[in-house]
């Protein structure tokens, strides 16, 4: 920053390091709650569950707390922790949060934390939390953030939906709209966090822009409405950066810093700075810091992403999907502005969450009649119909199902969780494999299943109405195969321990209860390439099912390989 100061915007460039650095934070922060981040909408319901905990232990004390209820309690002291290490406040005392270690109790930890952050006599320590991060925004506890991270969504709605250009179906543009380039493999993230200058993306996501530290935009100027709109992109510099243009429109959320003589330094949490650059041309424009996704007014598609093969037909559809099931509609257009992605294809492509929790909650449950309704969605509907790339030739529908089957057969009378229901356990195997057809479509291969598979989802758990920690912890147990690359010998039972642990301290519960469920899950999945499954022999080896008696268990070599996990760990 110091380095390229003389090209910041001039916000960043006038202020002092400090400053910039609380200027720098305020945006991203913003930026992340007006998209509705999961991330940090997930991270706030932890702290309140974790604000729930300490209120318990201060009622009742410490051993009122159950044994997940401390691991839980643990993991949220642990983030104070690490939020207050990155603090001003640590750095003006110079002083480094209490060390956790293990065998520090619970009592000494919540009392040193308190010290740490200087909580004052009555206030909670969440309280505290809030004050120091999110009260320079404007917001007096998590809940506010949360309403608004809700209500910005609505908002963003409405206001697309209302738009007489929707209602023409024919997209215009005006003199001051602005125009960003980018590839559809970047809209996802920016949909669900914003649109952020690269050097904000970690310390290895450094870019050579020439004006670093802003969106750069380009302005539409008032002799570019004499030519239509497929011109326009063409001769925008907008373009060079994507083949996908992001529209959005100046409502008066912008406040153009170039044009005052006398710069404001004070936060203005209503405004983003817009300023000229004309680094690439007259047109060239940057917005400090970025925007949120829910000031995008119209996404316009490129001619080859509206073919009808294959490839540029998936990669439509997830965008109409992604928009769908992040909660708010965004105008889809054509270069020549026509709409190509209505209200009504809103509708069609966002899965209904009700329905799904009705029918995922349901005594008498069918999984085929369950994926039915997820094959409602046409994007869906096609990743079902795909190849899941095996050597039995299942689609990935068939196989889906059958493993959903052996679920229903031998687990789901019986099912017994603390961090997932019966329900959630359905939807987790309904959805597991359903980013294989595109890793073998893209690749070749399903080498890639999981990094695709996550990507759908992102957005198809969202919607369902699943709480946001229930979202992060079937995101980890289907980007994983623990159990997988322990019985192939890849890794061995010391390695698979450690991983366990680790994720079992990720998602908050114990390690035991952990490997339980990746049991339960491995038996159904890897169960579903047998007789027994109703499928073509191929790994009955490694079981002994009794659907009889409705059991299901390892063969004997192999329950002994997890025997001897279990005794690796904590």
């Amino acid at each position: 920053m110091e380095e390229k100061g003389e090209i910041l915007s001039p916000i960043l460039r006038r202020a002092s390091r400090l400053r910039r650095l609380d200027t720098i934070y305020k945006d991203l922060l913003r930026i992340s709650i007006d998209s509705d981040d999961m991330s940090l909408r997930n991270y706030l319901a932890a702290m309140q569950e974790g604000q729930v905990l300490l209120i318990k232990v201060d009622s009742e004390g410490i051993e009122s707390l159950t044994p997940e209820e401390k691991i839980k309690l643990t993991r949220v002291l642990n983030r104070i922790s690490v939020l207050y290490e990155n603090s001003l406040l640590a750095r003006i005392r110079g002083k480094s949060a209490t060390p956790l270690s293990d065998d520090i109790s619970l009592e000494a930890r919540i009392t040193s934390l308190r010290n740490d952050l200087e909580v004052k006599e009555g206030q909670k320590i969440i309280d505290r939390v809030v004050e120091m991060f999110v009260k320079p925004l404007g917001y007096e506890s998590i809940d506010a953030v949360l309403a608004r991270m809700d209500s910005i969504k609505e908002q963003a709605h409405k206001r697309n939906l209302s738009s007489p250009r929707v209602q023409d179906g024919q997209l215009e543009i005006n003199a001051g709209d602005l125009l960003k380039g980018i590839e559809d493999d970047v809209l996802g993230y920016i949909l669900q966090n914003g649109s952020i200058a690269r050097e904000y993306l970690g310390v290895n996501a450094d870019s050579k822009s020439k004006t670093p530290f802003d969106m750069d935009t380009a302005m539409v100027l008032q002799e570019d409405l004499e030519s239509d709109l497929h011109q326009v992109i063409n001769s925008s510099p907008a373009q060079r950066y994507g083949t996908i243009i992001i529209l959005v429109r100046d409502r008066g959320q912008f406040i153009r810093t170039d044009q005052q003589e006398v710069v404001n330094l004070k936060y203005n949490p209503q405004k983003y700075e817009l300023f000229y650059s004309g680094i690439d041309t007259e047109r060239h424009y940057g917005v400090r810091t970025g925007i949120p996704s829910t000031e995008i007014d119209a996404i316009i598609l490129p001619e080859p992403l509206l073919d009808e093969n294959q490839n540029s037909t998936l990669r439509r559809e997830q965008i109409f999907f992604n928009i769908a099931n992040n909660g708010f509609y965004i105008p889809v257009v054509n270069p020549e502005g026509k709409f190509i992605f209505t209200e009504e294809d809103y509708n069609r492509y966002r899965l209904d969450g009700q329905r799904i929790q009705e029918a995922i909650n349901q005594g008498k449950f069918s999984p085929s009649e369950f994926i039915d309704i997820l094959k409602e969605c046409p994007y869906l509907k096609k990743l079902y119909e795909m190849s899941s790339g095996v050597g039995e030739g299942y689609s990935t529908e068939q196989h889906t199902q059958m493993v959903m089957d052996q679920f229903e057969k031998y687990f789901s009378a019986d099912f017994k969780s603390t961090f997932l229901t019966n329900g959630d356990f359905r939807l987790m195997l309904a959805l597991h494999d359903i980013g294989k057809p595109l890793s073998i479509y893209a690749t070749g291969s399903t080498s890639a299943q999981h990094e695709y598979t996550k990507r759908v989802l992102t957005y198809a758990l969202q919607a369902t109405g699943i709480p946001p920690q229930k979202v992060d912890t079937i995101m980890c147990l289907v980007d994983q195969d623990i159990l997988g690359e322990y019985f192939k010998d890849q890794i061995n039972s010391q390695d698979a321990a450690t991983q366990i642990n680790t994720l079992a301290e990720t998602i908050g519960v114990s390690p035991k209860e952990l490997v339980d469920i990746l049991r339960m899950f491995y038996i159904c999945d890897a169960g579903s390439y047998t007789a027994d499954a109703g499928g073509v022999p191929s790994l009955d080896y490694l079981f002994r099912f009794d659907p009889q008696n409705g059991t299901a268990s390892f063969s004997d070599e192999v329950e002994n390989k997890y025997q001897e996990l279990l005794r690796r760990l904590i």
